[in-house]
């Protein structure tokens, strides 16, 4: 159905042990390195529902990287996914009951947003290479996962994560299946609103990739090549100082970038 956006997220030391955090960040070395940082969260134990939600979250996202990088049993991994986001967001309520989110303490409400997040997009991938019966299944699940954020008043989460999704199932879904080119529009320009740094760039720079595809999409190709340049032209060291946490994702969405200016024939 559609390429996922993936994400990382960065936990301190005192929150976590030092080799979990140091595992984590290399992540992307090999399988085997993002398998250590899995083992090594699951093996902790926590003495609280919000330090036991970042470690769900934590274990659901690097179980979504390892389906989506090393592809390695993705369908498994994708489950775990979500299932273990889902585990961090019954830590407070059932799932999807904005209103009971709406009333927990700021910072528990900022994580279990952040496993909405990553409930959503684990859901996505896995619909994606499931095929269009599931789907059709569990198209629901995707969009009330990010309409759950916003109705929890954290559109920040994870760089305005909700609205990046939004934008590209709007983008990708058929009309016949609820996707809509007008939202789509309409949250990539809050996107680009709202996420910008000084460099001029989305706080996670894989939104102008998709957003040049709404734009080639509807006719605007220069605009969209446009976009793909911003994130083409990024250097090493601009992703070293304005996004040290999604250093390995940002390369691989840089590279990517080239690959499509050369079929848009920018």
């Amino acid at each position: 159905m559609f390429k996922l956006i993936v994400f990382t997220s960065v936990l301190s030391a005192a929150l976590f042990a030092n080799d979990c955090t140091y595992l984590y960040g290399k992540r992307g070395d090999s399988l085997d390195s993002a398998n250590k940082a899995i083992a090594c969260y699951e093996a902790m134990t926590t003495d609280s529902k919000l330090l036991e939600s970042k470690k769900l979250n934590q274990i659901s996202y690097l179980k979504f990287f390892v389906a989506t990088y090393f592809e390695d049993d993705s369908l498994q991994n994708l489950r775990d996914a979500y299932n273990t986001a889902k585990d961090s967001i019954e830590q407070y309520s059932r799932i999807f009951d904005s209103t009971a989110a709406r009333n927990l303490e700021v910072i528990e409400k900022q994580e279990v947003a952040l496993s909405y997040y990553l409930y959503g997009t684990a859901v996505s991938k896995y619909v994606d290479l499931k095929g269009k019966w599931e789907a059709i299944k569990r198209m629901s699940e995707i969009k009330n996962s990010m309409t759950t954020i916003l109705k929890m008043k954290e559109a920040q989460t994870f760089h305005f994560g909700a609205y990046r999704t939004l934008a590209i199932f709007n983008l990708k879904v058929p009309s016949i299946a609820g996707g809509d080119l007008n939202k789509s529009k309409l949250f990539f320009e809050r996107l680009m609103k709202e996420s910008k740094n000084e460099l001029g760039i989305s706080s996670y720079p894989v939104g102008h990739y998709y957003y040049a595809e709404y734009l080639y999409r509807v006719s605007k190709k220069d605009e969209a090549c446009s976009e793909l340049f911003l994130l083409k032209n990024l250097s090493d060291k601009d992703i070293e100082n304005f996004f040290p946490t999604l250093i390995f994702e940002t390369k691989k969405d840089r590279a990517d970038a080239a690959k499509k200016i050369e079929k848009y024939n920018c």
